[in-house]
């Protein structure tokens, strides 16, 4: 990394604890992040890695990502948890095709009155009809939202992965701005930094492999990738990559 402080290399500093009367107790033997953590403890994975010339953003930006990973702390989505909630979701999913099915009949439906005024009214009420029926319901219509997004079925029950992909995208694209190497390998500095992250928000569960994590994000890495390298103002293309 292009800002190596003198001295050697230093471990990364230890999840703070936070203290804050708005917030509820503390699962016992839980620790909170800072986004100075999320800082240091990218900066030292991505040194260990030999990727020079990183240029990572400075610690304040990583201050919503922290409070997301704190909200986990104390509540860490379980399996049952996450396999409840992507039953919801494949019924909404199924409930969406209907709706595009009927908005699909209105449309047929509209086009048989002529693009006249004198019908105008008609083809103003089934546009409003079909607009409603298109409209977006909740996160599963909302392609920012992974759960608008296939998962492997047998990774879609497991809280951990639900997690990991909470997480990941402010990792990704942060970092790829910043000229990080990123790739879904055991040795990658993202993969470091989230399975130090899981450990810190399931501390007293048992976590699968770092290669088992790494198939379960790769293709939500190489997504965030491509992301990142689009311009901010390429709004349909930003998109379009997000979509299924």
């Amino acid at each position: 990394m292009t800002e190596n402080k003198k001295g050697g290399e230093q471990s990364p500093p230890e999840a703070v604890v936070i203290d804050s009367t708005n917030r509820p107790p503390r699962r016992p033997g839980a620790r909170y992040v800072t986004p100075e953590w999320i800082d240091a403890t990218l900066r030292l994975h991505f040194k260990k890695g030999h990727n020079s010339g990183v240029y990572l953003p400075p610690p304040y930006v990583w201050t919503i990502l922290a409070a997301r990973i704190n909200i986990y702390v104390n509540q860490p989505p379980n399996n049952h948890q996450v396999g409840r909630l992507v039953h919801g979701v494949g019924k909404m999913q199924e409930e969406r095709k209907i709706l595009d099915a009927a908005a699909r009949i209105l449309e047929r439906d509209r086009d048989r009155f002529p693009d006249t005024e004198a019908f105008a009214e008609h083809r103003r009420q089934w546009a409003t009809a079909i607009s409603v029926l298109r409209y977006p319901r909740g996160a599963v219509d909302n392609p920012h939202d992974q759960l608008a997004r296939p998962v492997h079925p047998q990774q879609s029950i497991r809280g951990w992965t639900y997690v990991a992909r909470e997480v990941l995208p402010d990792l990704v694209v942060f970092s790829v701005r910043g000229h990080a190497t990123v790739r879904a390998t055991p040795g990658n500095g993202i993969m470091k930094t989230l399975m130090d992250i899981l450990q810190i928000i399931y501390f007293d569960e048992k976590l699968p492999s770092i290669a088992t994590v790494c198939k379960a994000v790769s293709k939500d890495i190489e997504k965030y990738k491509v992301i990142a390298k689009t311009p901010p103002y390429d709004r349909e293309t930003w998109e379009s990559l997000l979509q299924p």
